[in-house]
Order: C-alpha cells, then structure tokens, then sequence
C-alpha cells in the first residue's frame, strides 16, 4: 500500500489538543498533528533514518467486528528501507489504563484497526510517551535537528565531506563535534547542518539521548 497524502481532518471534530503543522522533509510537505504526542512521535520518525515513507491520517478503514460494520481513521502509516509497512497508533498512557474514563473507547478503536491491520498483512505497534520519550534529551534534539536539515541546502561536495567523515571515524571510532570542527571535516558554516543530514539519511549516529546536541556531543558511524 502506499498514502502520501492525509485525510482533510477539521481541527474541532478532532479528539486531542495542541494541533502543529510543521514541514516534513520526509514527506515533502506540511504534516499535521493534533496533539504533542503525535508531533513528537513524527519528531522521532522524521530523524530515523530507516523510515523512508510516512503519512498521516492516510486513511479511515472499515470492517466488520461483532457483525458490525466499524470504521476507524488510522494516526499514521510507515515504509520501511527494507520495504516492510506499519501502522502506528499515538496513544497516551493514561488512556490505556483500565480506570481511565478513555479506555473502553481506546480499546476498541485499536481492537479494530489490529484486525484490518492483520487482514492487510501490515504491522501494527502502539506507541505511546513510553516507546517516544526514551530518554531526557532526545525530543528536544530532534526537534532542533529536523529544524536543521529542513533548511540545508546541500552543497555540490557533500560526497566529498561524507567521504572524509567516514574515513575518519573509521580510523578513530567516534569523535565529538567540536574535534570534526577543528580536524575540518566538516562543510565551513555548515558543521552542525551537516552532521545532522548525515544523521538523517543514516551515514552517522550522534549521541543524542543525555545532553543537548552541542560541540560535545560524540558523533559514531551508523550501525556502531
């Protein structure tokens, strides 16, 4: 299957709070969001580098469950760089706990999307602030660095840079930024630009969970 673009969704019949619109460089176009929850979730999807294709709100399934005929609008749909697809329901926590006032509701809109999902043959995770706010830090970095790599127009010698930024790590293992810097193997103007496209499209990790991307923040290969 593929979506690229959402459903038309007005923002006063939608349950949740908090709406964004931000660009996606990902999807090549403005997405949208109707809670905190859901923004930082497309944070982490827009800086995973084994993400190729997303969409939101890509589409309001129907099936039938207990002889009805239920219908349900799905958060957002995902393809893998090996091809795979999942689906992927925001949910809070608090409405997963049974003594929440949200639950029954929330239980049964995942009981149906689960099926049409395994009808499809299609994957379908719940991710809540537990599986996004894996650590302190990491929102706050890819919110900073998806506001990067949005702007960045790459320069004509980028394989030449990405060249020399493998290279090094190769030899050394991992280095912070502020070392890049000095060593110059990175774009003059453009470090912190380039490390995060370089983290983007899967060429380098940095270390990103327990402090604010800064020069001291250590930068490893993809995979290490």
């Amino acid at each position: 299957m593929f979506f690229d673009k959402p459903l038309k969704m007005p923002r006063g019949t939608h349950y949740g709070s908090n709406y964004w619109e931000v660009y996606s460089k990902k999807m090549g176009r403005k997405g949208c969001f109707f809670s905190n929850l859901e923004y930082h979730n497309f944070l982490a999807l827009e800086m995973n580098p084994d993400v190729v294709q997303m969409c939101e709100q890509p589409i309001e399934i129907e099936i039938m469950v207990d002889g009805k005929n239920e219908k349900s609008i799905l958060d957002i749909w995902l393809k893998y760089t090996d091809g795979s697809e999942e689906i992927q329901e925001v949910k809070s926590i608090e409405s997963l706990k049974e003594d929440s006032k949200d639950y029954l509701r929330t239980k049964a809109q995942m009981h149906k999307q689960k099926l049409w999902c395994e009808e499809k043959g299609v994957a379908y995770t719940v991710r809540s602030e537990k599986e996004i706010y894996t650590s302190e830090y990491i929102i706050e970095n890819y919110a900073y660095m998806a506001s990067k790599i949005r702007r960045y127009e790459l320069p004509e010698d980028i394989g030449s840079y990405r060249s020399l930024l493998i290279g090094y790590l190769e030899a050394c293992n991992k280095a912070d930024i502020r070392t890049l810097i000095e060593t110059g193997r990175l774009p003059l103007g453009n470090e912190i630009n380039f490390l995060c496209y370089m983290h983007y499209i899967g060429t380098v990790r940095m270390n990103i969970d327990n402090r604010p991307l800064d020069n001291r923040t250590e930068v490893v290969l993809f995979g290490r």
